[in-house]
């Protein structure tokens, strides 16, 4: 099979292979004919009203769990036992394990911020078919944002504490123990290792990994991977204890 009118010769060469020249749009063809995902015109689903909160029939929500008022539960997610979901939550393409409160106005397992530059509009998205999946005892503030995976999964682990206002691109790992501040945004691709502390305003850009034990200072942008163990601050993020001196420097 041969697209965008790829010479033909080549096909002689690679027999059962697929060329292409854009893989960016053959991947949204092939995913859009396989998949029928919510950016799609023809995704249906079907809810019941349950305490003014509307609940998918496709999704499984364990008895021992909360909802509160004017919550929407979409098309395959399932939330396990002891789950609060305060007023206003949005949640679709997600798991949610045992003990997790999310808190009002937030947005669960939506669409990735998935697109190519050169061709710009929502008629051209990268379809998002992966889910959220969010381990057991996690805390995630109000008016938060985590993105579904594009392909896999978007992942919060254990006893992870997420304030308000909190953006989590798509395919994004957080492990165990984070402690995320307010108005903190990280792009997409990020991995992030255990017992994360992370100041408010604080900013990752994609595709970057983050060790074990790091600590990142209040409205730091952090820019470059981190090894296990460092405390940065400041744009671009850098050790804290030169940026310390640094800042001395510059009001000396």
């Amino acid at each position: 099979v041969i697209l965008d009118n790829q010479d033909s010769k080549n096909s002689q060469n690679f027999e059962n292979f697929l060329i292409v020249k854009d893989l960016s749009k053959a991947y949204n063809i092939l995913v859009n004919k396989l998949y029928c995902h919510e950016d799609n015109l023809e995704f249906k689903d079907e809810f019941i009203l349950v305490n003014n909160s509307l609940i998918s029939k496709y999704s499984k929500i364990h008895p021992s769990s909360k909802l509160y008022n004017n919550c929407v539960i979409g098309r395959g997610v399932e939330i396990g036992k002891n789950c609060i979901i305060k007023n206003n939550v949005v949640i679709k393409n997600s798991i949610i394990k045992n003990d997790v409160i999310i808190s009002d106005n937030s947005t669960i397992g939506s669409t990735g911020f998935g697109f190519n530059l050169n061709s710009l509009g929502s008629k051209n998205l990268n379809p998002q078919i992966g889910i959220v999946y969010i381990d057991n005892n996690v805390h995630i503030g109000s008016g938060c944002t985590i993105d579904r995976g594009k392909i896999d999964i978007t992942y919060i682990g254990k006893n992870c504490m997420i304030d308000n206002l909190v953006h989590v691109g798509h395919n994004v790992i957080i492990q165990d123990n984070a402690c995320i501040a307010a108005q903190t945004g990280i792009s997409g691709s990020v991995n992030i290792g255990k017992n994360l502390i992370s100041g408010g305003q604080s900013g990752y850009a994609g595709h970057i990994s983050i060790g074990n034990n790091v600590k990142v200072a209040a409205k730091s942008g952090v820019t470059k991977n981190l090894i296990d163990n460092s405390a940065v601050a400041g744009f671009p993020a850098i050790d804290i204890n030169a940026w310390k001196k640094m800042m001395i420097k510059q009001k000396k």
